[in-house]
């Protein structure tokens, strides 16, 4: 999914965060999303889970692959999930219903760059900063209504980007969200990262 409109996270809470902390020490903050934020590139069409396999490649590797090779490599490489079909269906029109791609297959897409990923369904927060803290990624399933305050179906998982970091003290999860022309380092709020999340069942591919 691709949002066409400005982003309406609440970032004036989250600038008073920023700003009551000024002359005191920083918050620890999980995983490093200073250091990845630049992998981050906006996605041109309906392949938010394939950006967030060439962002998290770059992060592993230190080599992003271009769009249109994950693309390619994709959209002609079969389904082990849901076989008959290939992992990505660039679809015939913006709002095709069987465009995008099939979450479960992502590590396939990692595995062809050389970067060893797993899927798991059912997640939870402890086991996401885990792999951050261990220099691992993450690329979650969630709702981009939720993550972008939109009004629209909340229920489903819709859209795919990737944690590059967790500040419990703060509340706060960055993401690198390709969704969005100001997508890198997006931050939100614990809560609404957490409500987004839960409507795929906490599924997330990372890496080991």
């Amino acid at each position: 999914m691709k949002k066409t409109i400005a982003r309406t996270i609440a970032a004036a809470a989250l600038m008073g965060v920023a700003l009551g902390l000024s002359g005191v020490a920083h918050a620890e903050v999980v995983g490093d999303p200073d250091g990845v934020a630049g992998y981050n590139v906006e996605q041109s069409y309906d392949d938010c889970a394939l950006m967030s396999a060439a962002d998290v490649v770059g992060q592993m590797t230190g080599n992003a692959p271009a769009e249109e090779d994950v693309i390619n490599f994709a959209q002609n490489t079969p389904s082990v999930a849901q076989p008959g079909d290939m992992i990505y269906d660039q679809g015939q029109t913006d709002d095709d219903p069987n465009a995008g791609t099939i979450f479960k297959d992502l590590p396939i897409v990692l595995a062809h760059y050389g970067v060893k990923g797993q899927y798991v369904g059912g997640g939870n927060m402890d086991s996401l900063m885990g792999v951050l803290r261990d220099g691992g990624a993450v690329i979650v399933n969630l709702n981009a209504e939720t993550i972008w305050n939109l009004d629209g179906d909340r229920t489903q998982a819709d859209h795919a980007l990737v944690v590059t970091g967790v500040d419990t003290d703060n509340g706060v999860v960055h993401l690198n969200d390709s969704g969005t022309d100001d997508g890198a380092d997006e931050q939100v709020s614990i809560d609404t990262f957490t409500a987004a999340w839960q409507t795929s069942g906490n599924e997330m591919v990372v890496t080991s």
